[in-house]
């Protein structure tokens, strides 16, 4: 029982020894630190001083040179106020070479950016002019006075069916034997959707069904000298923006 209670006494003596080891450790440390940041802080200043003496002894060898040469004659003071005046004027240049040199920065941005949308838009148009398919799903159309006829297409048709080839051929001979000529005035009028994605896509495929018709005339004794294309404004024919007008004569 005895060797035990010597045991428990021990133990109660150590806890305060630890502390005490603890204690000091962390005084030192932060001693240590003091000593360390007090140290940086007066190099820190010393050198602030050293720079700063530094420039100013140029400053004054500089001006003392200029005094040397105004004293012995070299340099008059005029001379040393347009010498000044001169600096002033290449600071003042720099400083706008600078602006320069950041607004052409800014404007080659700028147009990296719009050449990046420009990419964007003619990747589009290439998509929808790729859309442009043969169909076999056409409307032919003749107006009552015969002189003109109406082709309908699908959204994205641009070509021409055998059925309205053949028709558009008839057409043609039927006024080639009234007038007697091979050749007469052809007008052909594309027609703009106002459901395309842009004005560009929407003409690009008018004209593409244009130039289909106007091939048909040019095959058949029409000469492109009297053929004219035309795009016309938005309008409905048989429930549809995408036809085509042809008519003979103006």
């Amino acid at each position: 029982m005895a060797g035990g209670g010597e045991d428990d006494d021990m133990s109660g003596n150590a806890w305060p020894g630890f502390v005490d080891i603890l204690s000091a450790t962390v005084i030192m440390f932060v001693f240590f630190v003091m000593i360390t940041a007090i140290l940086m802080s007066v190099m820190s200043m010393d050198y602030r001083e050293k720079v700063k003496s530094a420039s100013q002894a140029e400053i004054t060898e500089e001006m003392q040179q200029f005094v040397d040469r105004i004293v012995s004659g070299e340099l008059s003071v005029e001379e040393v106020q347009q010498s000044l005046g001169n600096r002033a004027k290449i600071d003042a240049l720099v400083r706008d070479k600078e602006t320069l040199e950041k607004k052409i920065r800014d404007e080659a941005a700028a147009k990296n950016l719009i050449q990046k949308e420009l990419i964007e838009k003619n990747a589009q148009i290439e998509q929808r002019a790729s859309d442009l398919i043969y169909t076999d799903k056409q409307g032919y159309q003749e107006t009552e006075d015969g002189m003109s006829v109406y082709i309908t297409y699908d959204r994205n048709g641009a070509t021409l069916t055998e059925d309205t080839i053949t028709s558009l051929k008839a057409f043609l001979r039927k006024h080639q034997k009234r007038t007697g000529q091979d050749s007469m005035q052809v007008s052909v009028l594309a027609a703009e959707n106002p459901n395309a994605p842009t004005i560009t896509v929407t003409r690009k495929v008018a004209l593409s069904r244009a130039l289909t018709i106007r091939n048909v005339f040019l095959a058949n004794g029409v000469t492109s000298n009297n053929i004219s294309i035309k795009y016309a404004k938005p309008k409905e024919v048989d429930n549809t923006y995408d036809w085509v007008q042809v008519r003979i004569g103006q």
